[in-house]
């Protein structure tokens, strides 16, 4: 399959990639991949994947690219440059990292994340590195609403899985600013507010205590708290859990709890369950529509959506098996678009879907 040349004209008000030939050719091969997440003017979706001439590759395709498709299916299929990658004798690339997730960035920026826990941006010319992260998953990091920071967990160059604290690194390159926490606390998985003024994260008091002579684990609470972006100290919201999300209208705070996807309103209180363990066995990973009136989640084999009042909707999803990202609300609160494998065939049957709000109008676009 041809190979595109491209030229990548976005903008962060507009959110609009096209390709430099301007044919508009619609490639209906479905390379597969998997991350969605919308344009902010919800016309495109930019994704995971491995380019289609590599999908021939001697070894394995390789899932390292940023690629962007329109929403309607229109149009072609356009690559993002990533950050260089090492080649086997061939001169196929042979050692690219797995990419995890990317994000719309201001400036006509994209900002992604690797499996070697390093954060790129990449303008449709060039990729450069921003910061080494201390996760990576769902939700490794966090954009400012209007694109230009980045909130991250650093890593703490230990054994400590999540992580020291937060930081913040300019979207188009800069220094890291860091989010200050007390002696014997970890600082992980920031979110913004609506307004760009604080954060949301999660905070381990710990009680370190040795397993053996060399690895440390952590024995303790994780609390959620919040921030000012540009200081003053952080107060808790009085919950437990982990992963918080604010709601688009700044009233509501998501979060993995002890008991399932929880809520709390944003100062704080008492939370409450909006889908419990026993409902899916794992617990959802989500994100919130536009309205703030309900979440979107996929937890296990299931997806679905679930408001305020606990009411769900339950997706059928023909044979289709979620993966472990966020499901992605357009800009309208219209559609949701989710990554998922065929039957558990794993990553090589992985594509990306759109499906309504309602649960209806199930397709592929990747």
């Amino acid at each position: 399959m041809r190979v595109l040349t491209v030229l990548v004209v976005a903008s962060f008000a507009l959110g609009v990639v096209t390709a430099a030939d301007g044919r508009g050719a619609t490639d209906n091969s479905f390379t597969g991949g998997y991350g969605p997440v919308w344009s902010p003017d919800g016309t495109q979706i930019a994704y995971i994947g491995p380019y289609p001439d590599e999908l021939s590759h001697p070894i394995k395709p390789g899932f390292d690219r940023v690629l962007v498709v329109n929403a309607d299916g229109s149009g072609a299929l356009v690559s993002i440059p990533t950050a260089p990658r090492c080649q086997d004798p061939t001169g196929r690339p042979a050692c690219q990292p797995p990419l995890d997730e990317v994000r719309w960035a201001a400036g006509g920026r994209f900002v992604y994340d690797d499996s070697n826990f390093t954060l790129f941006t990449s303008t449709g010319h060039a990729a450069k590195r921003l910061a080494l992260i201390g996760s990576v998953g769902g939700d490794a990091f966090s954009l400012s609403p209007d694109g230009r920071t980045v909130a991250v967990t650093a890593p703490c160059g230990c054994n400590v899985q999540q992580g020291t604290d937060v930081q913040f690194v300019p979207a188009a390159g800069g220094v890291a600013r860091v989010l200050p926490h007390p002696k014997g606390t970890l600082d992980n998985k920031p979110s913004f507010s609506p307004d760009g003024t604080k954060v949301v994260f999660s905070r381990v008091f710990l009680n370190m205590k040795p397993t053996n002579k060399k690895r440390y684990v952590p024995y303790g609470n994780e609390f959620i708290e919040v921030a000012g972006v540009h200081g003053g100290a952080a107060r808790s919201l009085g919950v437990s859990g982990y992963a918080p999300v604010v709601s688009p209208d700044g009233r509501w705070v998501a979060f993995d709890g002890r008991a399932g996807l929880e809520v709390v309103a944003a100062g704080g209180g008492h939370p409450r369950t909006l889908l419990p363990l026993r409902c899916c066995n794992v617990v959802p990973i989500f994100s919130w529509s536009p309205d703030s009136q309900r979440l979107a989640y996929v937890s296990g084999r299931h997806a679905g959506t679930v408001d305020l009042s606990s009411t769900t909707t339950v997706f059928q999803l023909r044979g289709l098996e979620p993966d472990s990202h966020p499901p992605q609300w357009s800009p309208d609160g219209a559609t949701i678009a989710f990554s998922a494998d065929r039957n558990g065939d794993g990553e090589f049957s992985l594509g990306v879907y759109l499906i309504a709000a309602d649960g209806s109008k199930l397709h592929r676009v990747a």
